[in-house]
């Protein structure tokens, strides 16, 4: 009995042990709610429903990350799908606003079962503000202002396979522009 309450331990500590990988991206963190922010190729899957979230962590502390979008999905025809949105995203001094514009072609290619081809188009614009958090080095002559970047524009393409009814797999290349 003891060395099973060892290995078990053992194996435990191993995984406890090994690198862990977090990611607060409003991409990937509503794929529940918004799964096309992953796969352009879903655009159209829920047609003419219109989507508001709101996700906010750590509620009480000062900077806490907050995400918020709105999107519309359309389909037209069988075949073409159309999907439209804005995200906003911030975590401490800095905030992120995403417009993206995606369309998707729709194939029945046996029985209930879809291929979809998808491409996104995405414009990102950051905002670095200063005034509402505490800096460690408020002197610091490189963080003096707040600042904006330079508005992003690239594209992601996606893959689908899927019946409406049992199951989805699909494949993304998201940015596809080296920036």
């Amino acid at each position: 009995m003891k060395l099973n309450k060892f290995i078990l331990t053992g194996i435990l500590g191993t995984f406890c042990a090994g690198s862990l990988w977090a990611q607060l991206s409003p991409g990937s963190e509503n794929f529940i709610f918004n799964p096309i922010a992953i796969n352009p190729a879903l655009s159209g899957l829920h047609s003419n429903q219109l989507q508001l979230g709101f996700e906010a962590r750590w509620l009480g502390i000062e900077g806490a990350p907050k995400s918020g979008y709105l999107r519309y999905d359309k389909m037209f025809s069988e075949n073409s799908g159309w999907n439209a949105g804005i995200i906003s995203d911030h975590i401490g001094p800095i905030s992120s606003i995403n417009l993206n514009n995606g369309f998707a072609y729709h194939l029945q290619t046996f029985g209930n079962h879809h291929a979809s081809f998808g491409i996104r188009h995405n414009l990102t614009q950051h905002y670095l503000n200063l005034s509402t958090s505490r800096l460690l080095d408020e002197n610091d002559p490189l963080l003096a202002f707040d600042q904006n970047s330079v508005p992003v524009n690239n594209f992601d393409a996606g893959f689908s396979w899927y019946n409406p009814e049992s199951f989805l797999i699909g494949v993304s290349y998201r940015n596809m522009i080296p920036q």
